[in-house]
């Protein structure tokens, strides 16, 4: 949805026609002006869900000083128990994980006795 509307914005082109009508385009055309589709189009939000480089550096940023910070605090003395978590900022293209404790299903299956490698014995005579 966003594509046909950044095509109709940004080339005033409708993509149905571009794809499948009378004045179809080439497979390279098509390449060429989806790669030149800007960060403030609607798919380019779309896919990066509205994060850019500027915010990435920025969340970087705020991450490394805060590093300098911790690291600061434990040469001057302070327990490493003592010390806050660094900062971590979320980004938005990765999915947060869902904390899940293992079960003994899935410890069994890790270490069951299928998965154990065990060297073949020698025969003795």
């Amino acid at each position: 949805m966003e594509l046909e509307v950044d095509f109709l914005k940004e080339y005033n082109l409708d993509l149905a026609e571009c794809l499948w009508g009378v004045k179809k385009i080439s497979v390279r055309k098509l390449f060429v002006l989806l790669s030149q589709l800007g960060p403030e189009t609607a798919t380019a939000k779309h896919f990066t869900k509205g994060w850019n480089d500027e915010k990435e550096l920025l969340a970087t940023l705020i991450e490394v000083q805060d590093i300098a910070r911790l690291e600061f605090l434990a040469a001057n003395g302070v327990k490493q128990s003592q010390l806050p978590r660094p900062i971590q900022i979320p980004r938005p293209y990765i999915a947060a994980r869902p904390k899940k404790k293992a079960t003994n299903e899935d410890i069994k299956a890790l270490f069951g006795r299928d998965n154990i490698i065990r060297e073949p014995k020698e025969e003795v005579e």
